[in-house]
């Protein structure tokens, strides 16, 4: 995720687990805010081995400066999320704004952010059958972007797996 606003997110998914990278470029834990531009003490110190290889992907960087505010992640065995052991004197991460709505999930959430976000009006309805995994028809199609054709979207929606009526 990338909100053209300076902050992003990731999640990578794979056999050892799930890893969440987070940047918020508010926080006051933003490595451009440090003398040496690199993530603040116990953001990524305790990253298991794991998703060593995360920390170093290079698509989490710019400039070779780690993008990186939030990280959590959950070994395939684990029975809880876990995080670096961050000083909360050192201030907010950003993780409750950037993956609220991860969390809350629904597609109320996700219309009001798009509607604020893309300054347009979103058809709930349409978002729904989104979050419903209901094959998508080119009337949902209309009410989500007209530019839109079930033909222009061809391969985008085949490579993700998502059905067309």
């Amino acid at each position: 995720m990338d909100n053209g606003g300076g902050d992003t997110y990731s999640i990578v998914f794979s056999a050892a687990g799930a890893y969440v990278i987070g940047f918020d470029h508010t926080s006051s834990l933003n490595p451009y805010a440090s003398d040496d531009e690199v993530p603040f003490p116990g953001v990524l110190d305790s990253v298991p081995e794991v998703f060593r290889s995360c920390v170093e992907e290079p698509s989490f960087r710019l400039d070779d400066i780690s993008l990186v505010t939030a990280c959590l992640w959950r070994e395939t065995g684990d029975t809880a999320w876990r995080t670096g052991d961050v000083d909360p004197d050192l201030g907010d991460d950003g993780a409750d704004w950037l993956f609220g709505m991860l969390i809350d999930g629904t597609p109320k959430t996700y219309a009001d952010w798009a509607a604020y976000y893309f300054d347009a009006r979103v058809d709930l309805d349409a978002v729904q059958d989104v979050y419903e995994l209901r094959p998508l028809t080119p009337e949902v199609l209309e009410a989500l972007n007209p530019a839109v054709t079930p033909e222009r979207l061809g391969d985008a929606v085949a490579a993700i797996g998502y059905p067309l009526a």
